[in-house]
């Protein structure tokens, strides 16, 4: 385990101030010790907070992790051209849920990679149709299988091009099926056709985004979010006609990343128009804005963002970082930028 130099205005000291309720503060920044911030985003880059509190951080190479008293540490290598990579999620006893091109994996504290669903050299071939049950340790997933949460009973919940699939005793159930669309004509698909928006909230809700023709990646307008409830009856995500504060449609905000909340809730970090980026909190019909940046506005360096201080959320100076985790009340962005933020919400 490699422990990573602190980065000025993060690490050890270096008057590094946690943020306050409705503040954001920058939690971590490139500093020559491996980890470019800027690689942690779709399809391939993913964060998750543990139970003890612990970030993980997954770039498609490596893992690393940034503890509660936020010490940093290279985790290992993962080879992307041998696993394929899309996911990860922290378990209870320490272990990792990653994603593959075909399958998903299991990371424990040795670093040793455990199959747990999926087959090896598959991903690319369609399945007409789509069961409602499979087996684990025979289905073929249709690209990348993506985990994104596990519900308390231990199901795991994870995405594939065709379906999100819950994962429970070595059977996966389908929870929501994309409509075929009838433009995937090839049969084929990218190594690296991930989906990554979809998140699982407190009550047992998974959020779901539709994907596109350009593989999942790039992000749905946030009127076109589906709720698939723990019964698995489905719904549409619950919005108001207008955001206050939000000089925007529903339509017009496009969904980057998200993260389920405490209870029924999520939080959607969205874009509209050619500037605006905006962190939002949705539960039950009701959004608030939690954070908010203009990007004509670049005097805080841009990607590399000066400020050292916490900062007012709901005006922050620094451009967003585009995939998000939440967990007690922590909400932490990172990926296309170059340093990390922690939000208290």
């Amino acid at each position: 385990m490699a422990v990573l130099a602190g980065a000025a205005g993060c690490g050890g000291g270096n008057g590094w101030k946690p943020p306050t309720k409705g503040e954001a503060s920058v939690l971590f920044r490139n500093a020559g010790n491996g980890l470019d911030a800027g690689t942690i985003g779709a399809p391939l880059g993913a964060l998750s907070i543990a139970a003890d509190g612990t970030l993980a951080v997954y770039d498609s190479a490596y893992v690393y992790t940034f503890s509660p008293d936020r010490k940093a540490a290279k985790l290992w290598h993962i080879d992307y051209a041998k696993y394929g990579g899309g996911g990860l999620v922290a378990l209870p006893d320490h272990t990792f849920a990653i994603g593959g091109y075909g399958r998903m994996y299991i990371r424990d504290t040795k670093g040793r990679m455990t199959l747990l669903a999926g087959v090896v050299k598959t991903g690319a071939a369609r399945h007409r149709p789509v069961p409602r049950t499979a087996s684990a340790a025979t289905y073929h997933f249709y690209g990348v299988a993506t985990p994104f949460g596990r519900r308390p009973d231990g199901t795991l919940l994870i995405s594939d091009a065709e379906a999100v699939w819950a994962l429970k005793d070595g059977t996966l159930t389908r929870l929501y099926l994309y409509p075929y669309d009838g433009k995937d004509t090839s049969g084929r698909i990218p190594f690296d056709y991930a989906i990554t928006s979809n998140t699982l909230d407190g009550a047992g809700n998974v959020y779901v985004g539709p994907k596109n023709n350009e593989g999942g990646v790039a992000g749905p307008p946030l009127d076109q979010i589906r709720i698939v409830h723990p019964d698995a009856t489905t719904a549409p995500l619950a919005l108001p006609a207008e955001i206050p504060g939000v000089p925007f449609s529903n339509s017009d905000l496009t969904v980057v990343s998200m993260a389920g909340g405490d209870g029924e809730s999520v939080y959607a970090n969205t874009t509209a128009g050619r500037y605006d980026e905006y962190l939002l909190r949705i539960s039950r019909g009701n959004v608030t804005v939690l954070a908010h940046h203009n990007r004509k506005d670049d005097s805080n360096g841009g990607l590399d963002c000066k400020k050292h201080q916490p900062m007012q959320a709901r005006e922050i100076p620094c451009a967003l970082p585009e995939t998000i985790t939440y967990r007690n009340g922590r909400l932490i962005m990172g990926g296309f930028t170059h340093y990390f933020l922690e939000l208290a919400v």
